[in-house]
């Protein structure tokens, strides 16, 4: 296990405050805040090795929840929203809780160690989002954050698309998540795993291909641990004409310390908070 952020809040009265929990294959994040106005006050983000096994990742998080003792505090809402990679979008009218688990079963892997959960997508009223938990992890989050409310990112990452030919890229430290719109119209939202920059170019222009829309049509927009001055973003800015980095919302603030890393790297968090 890694830690790639560790920016504690200056406060130390939680109660009227907010956790979210994002919780991916390889890593979780804990962003705390205050929603009115909205703040962000504080950051955790851990890593964990590449195809970690599910009762190591209980077992870490059973450890950073132990050792920090802010995100055992008492919050006023606590949301944990899943990032794994087995969801799909499924159409209504192909869907029925009766057969969510036959439908899980021939799309993921290990159904019998996961907990097939559905939700509901609120700008996609024909579809439903099918996706799994690791039934160790979910234990053990529910063990510590017992009133917490569970979704996927998934579902608050889809949106009305500020241009008609959208491209959104979340780098995280191992996967980077796509989701492309074509005539305002989702095509595909998915994560896709990656060991450098030419693999992240490829998936980018691989989707692009997928869905015949040229990359100098497409508004690209990146997020996650992304940067100007980085080779990745180089590299990928050779394909696209209009590139730009996640920005805060307008009516965001950040902690000073918080405020010392880029906006971009937690802007993900901030819409899934902002949705929840």
């Amino acid at each position: 296990m890694k830690i790639a952020f560790k920016i504690p809040p200056t406060i130390t009265d939680f109660s009227q405050k907010k956790l979210l929990i994002e919780v991916g294959d390889n890593d979780i994040c804990f962003l705390i805040y205050d929603s009115n106005p909205f703040t962000v006050l504080g950051l955790y983000v851990f890593d964990f090795d590449k195809n970690i096994i599910a009762t190591d990742y209980a077992a870490h998080l059973n450890n950073i929840i132990d050792n920090e003792n802010i995100l055992s505090a008492q919050y006023s809402a606590i949301n944990v929203v899943y990032n794994f990679k087995n969801a799909t979008l499924i159409p209504t009218t192909y869907f029925s809780n009766d057969t969510k688990e036959a439908i899980a079963a021939l799309l993921f892997t290990n159904v019998h160690l996961q907990k097939i959960k559905v939700t509901t997508v609120a700008h996609l009223n024909e579809v439903k989002l099918l996706y799994a938990v690791p039934t160790v992890i979910e234990n053990t989050l529910l063990q510590h954050f017992s009133t917490a409310i569970f979704t996927h990112a998934n579902a608050l990452q889809i949106k009305q698309p500020p241009t008609p030919h959208f491209l959104q890229c979340i780098v995280y430290h191992s996967t980077i998540k796509l989701i492309l719109y074509k005539n305002e119209h989702l095509q595909i939202i998915q994560l896709f795993d990656y060991k450098n920059p030419t693999d992240v170019s490829y998936h980018l222009l691989n989707v692009c291909e997928q869905f015949d829309i040229l990359p100098v049509h497409v508004h690209l927009q990146l997020g996650g641990f992304i940067e100007v001055d980085s080779y990745l973003y180089e590299n990928i800015y050779k394909y696209f004409l209009t590139v730009q980095l996640a920005t805060l919302p307008a009516d965001v603030t950040v902690a000073a310390d918080v405020a010392t890393i880029p906006a971009q790297y937690f802007t993900h968090l901030i819409t899934a908070a902002q949705c929840v």
